[in-house]
């Protein structure tokens, strides 16, 4: 059975507890939840179930990686590490002749992205797969500036809850529609990954 998908609520408390790290020091704020799961706190035993949800499903696009590249599968691979390695999501068009990195076959619209010693052109019909797959593996970096942006303005004298508390429900924080999107990258990178490892048609994303 595969994986449930993750939700957008679970994707919620995972963003939550990267404000209250980022806000109140990593070591601190986990230390405090380990206190309050240790103790049976059901709000944070609920909340750390989420957040755990969640790193699991962002470690499993790394997991079918490895597997692709024991199966053979470098060219998919290779496009990933690129891709990650890059500072903002590819989104330059090339409209003219050249050859698709993952397939060989040739395109006339596709995506560059840049890599250490070339740039890769990928036929456009798999750009949806290279912006989902950075968008998560940037996830913790966006989620940290939106919080930072917020920190830089607020005012200094404020507690450490009542920065996390205007935050989460100021116009900075991640809106319900950004949940969404995280959401439905994750799933669509998930099932395209593992249909190009399966080697068959799967519903929701084409194999690379």
């Amino acid at each position: 059975m595969p994986p449930a998908p993750v939700t957008a609520h679970e994707l919620r408390d995972y963003v939550h507890v990267l404000v209250c790290r980022t806000v109140g020091g990593c070591a601190e704020y986990d230390a405090f939840t380990a206190s309050e799961e240790a103790r049976g706190c059901a709000a944070t035993c609920q909340l750390l179930r989420n957040t755990r949800a969640v790193e699991a499903a962002l470690q499993r696009p790394q997991q079918l990686l490895v597997c692709l590249q024991q199966a053979g599968h470098a060219r998919v691979v290779g496009l990933c590490d690129a891709v990650r390695k890059l500072d903002t999501v590819p989104d330059d068009r090339v409209l003219f002749w050249g050859l698709c990195s993952l397939t060989g076959i040739p395109t006339h619209n596709s995506l560059r992205v840049k890599a250490p010693t070339a740039p890769l052109l990928v036929d456009a019909r798999f750009a949806c797969f290279v912006q989902s797959y950075w968008l998560l593996e940037h996830m913790q970096v966006l989620e940290a500036a939106r919080i930072q942006t917020y920190l830089a303005q607020a005012p200094g004298e404020q507690s450490i809850a009542a920065q996390i508390q205007q935050y989460t429900s100021s116009a900075h924080a991640a809106s319900d529609a950004d949940l969404e999107v995280y959401a439905r990258a994750l799933e669509f990178v998930r099932v395209s990954l593992q249909t190009t490892l399966d080697g068959t048609p799967g519903p929701g994303a084409r194999g690379i």
